[in-house]
């Protein structure tokens, strides 16, 4: 059963993402997000205390579908390409998916308009890829025994 906060929660983001999308964080207003998500004020920022919180906020709910893929651990029972082959499809599935184009077009805006946002992006990207990523995946074959070098290369077909 979904707990009231976490209604509220879910409500304050996707305001968010509105108001975000169309006015930018600088010009968004905490007072038009509330009102939006249907929550007072004081709702709001016992969540989120600052705009930038609830970006960050944001930002980790975008890269939370990208890891998704991330966290496919290495499989020694199945061959390299045809892990890698289903790592891609999967990748490509989520990135095609409208709801996560539009975030990723929120964000990426957002990133190009602030300095500050843009660098709070690569460190939480960062931050995703040392705890998951190819990289790990590849550690954890060459671990398993198996040599992972990834020059497999695949085709439109096997996509």
């Amino acid at each position: 059963m979904v707990k009231v906060a976490e209604i509220k929660q879910e409500n304050i983001i996707l305001a968010a993402i509105d108001i975000f999308t169309e006015k930018g964080l600088e010009q968004a207003s905490m007072e038009a997000i509330s009102k939006k998500a249907e929550v007072s004020k004081r709702t709001l920022y016992k969540y989120y205390p600052t705009k930038e919180s609830l970006f960050s906020a944001i930002i980790e709910r975008l890269l939370s579908n990208v890891s998704v893929v991330s966290q496919i651990p290495f499989n020694p029972e199945l061959s390299v390409k045809a892990q890698l082959t289903a790592m891609a499809h999967k990748k490509v599935e989520i990135l095609c998916c409208p709801h996560f184009i539009s975030l990723a077009r929120m964000v990426l805006s957002e990133c190009m308009r602030s300095s500050d946002s843009a660098t709070l992006m690569l460190e939480k990207v960062q931050n995703l890829e040392g705890q998951h990523g190819l990289t790990k995946w590849i550690e954890e074959g060459n671990a398993a025994g198996t040599k992972v070098v990834v020059k497999v290369p695949l085709s439109r077909r096997d996509l």
